[in-house]
């Protein structure tokens, strides 16, 4: 056989195999998404949201992870961060971020012994925020900016897709 042969045949291999798996990659993919994804709220209030992790086809375990978030500060200020249940009931914080004046937030966890596979799906991080006494009426971004996110093997899981909210006076 020629080279050019073997080639072929290993490109028409590997098209048959991606063929066969319908394109799809075998890493599952995760959804990270503010909720509830429309708050409606007064000024003066405290609001709670909540950053969720949930996986789209099949599971990993998720071992730690880092959350960025971007705000309006003139309108939204982070009174606390609290961990949510994906990392278990007593996450180690690797980072705890807060810039009111420029409006971003970044929060790291991660779990303490083994991860179970597939992890399901659970709080990322609840965060309190407080509405400006002064805020204008109108509709204001949490903005997910980045996430990373580490499985059972310390390997970082691709393909996230990342789903802000909005708040509403």
């Amino acid at each position: 056989m020629t080279k050019l042969s073997i080639g072929i045949i290993g490109i028409l291999t590997v098209s048959v195999v991606l063929l066969a798996c319908g394109g799809q990659t075998s890493s599952p993919g995760v959804v990270v998404k503010v909720e509830p994804d429309s708050i409606q709220s007064d000024a003066g209030e405290e609001i709670v949201v909540t950053v969720r992790v949930e996986q789209t086809n099949g599971g990993r375990g998720i071992s730690g992870g880092e959350l960025n978030l971007a705000f309006e500060p003139e309108v939204l200020q982070v009174l606390g961060i609290a961990p949510g249940d994906l990392f278990g009931p007593s996450p180690l914080v690797g980072a705890e971020i807060v810039d009111n004046e420029s409006g971003t937030l970044t929060y790291a966890l991660a779990r303490r012994g083994a991860t179970s596979a597939p992890t399901p799906a659970a709080a990322f991080a609840q965060i309190t925020f407080k509405v400006a006494d002064t805020a204008s009426d109108g509709s204001y971004d949490l903005t997910v900016t980045k996430v990373g996110l580490a499985d059972e093997a310390f390997q970082d899981i691709p393909d996230i897709t990342l789903r802000s909210g909005t708040v509403n006076l």
